[in-house]
């Protein structure tokens, strides 16, 4: 059998992507797990390892948002590149957050398994199709990327301020 059809039909990279999104996050938060532990004491310096990530808001972000976002474009595909792509990049940049930090801290951080072993092999390799089979271009790709780069860094921003205003509210006690 051949390995045609992985050209002729590329929006399998789309479908692969929830399951391999799932799969990072089993990383962060079951087994080994503690991500937003580590997420609140190192990146944020918060004093409590519950905030400003809290586990409410963690599960609402990444079930059924994310695991819902990615459902969507897993079943739209290529035929809306503009969204699906971005989406898609997500993983990518997640990947890439993982493995800086785990370099930055020169420490294992949840998630950063996943993210070398099948996070950026997938993308890179969903990139790679997606601009052999013409679906995309480069300048499209960069695009997608600077769109997930800017969501990650709205949801820290987020953070940030949910810190801050967790913080003020403690010190005016």
């Amino acid at each position: 059998m051949s390995f045609y059809w992985l050209l002729q039909y590329p929006d399998w990279i789309f479908w692969a992507a929830l399951p391999a999104l799932m799969l990072h996050q089993a990383e962060e938060y079951v087994y080994p797990g503690g991500f937003r532990e580590w997420l609140n004491r190192s990146v944020f310096h918060s004093e409590d390892s519950g905030q400003p990530l809290a586990k409410p808001a963690a599960l609402i972000v990444n079930i059924p948002v994310l695991w819902s976002l990615f459902a969507v474009t897993a079943y739209i595909g290529g035929d809306i590149l503009w969204f699906s792509l971005p989406v898609f990049s997500l993983l990518f940049v997640n990947a890439w957050f993982h493995i800086v930090m785990s370099v930055v801290y020169n420490d294992y951080v949840p998630g950063s398994y996943t993210s070398i072993i099948v996070l950026l092999p997938l993308t890179l390799y969903g990139y790679s199709l997606l601009l052999t089979t013409w679906q995309t271009d480069y300048a499209m790709l960069m695009i997608s990327i600077m769109a997930a780069l800017v969501a990650h860094i709205f949801f820290i921003s987020i953070l940030r301020g949910r810190l801050k205003a967790l913080q003020e509210s403690k010190a005016s006690e």
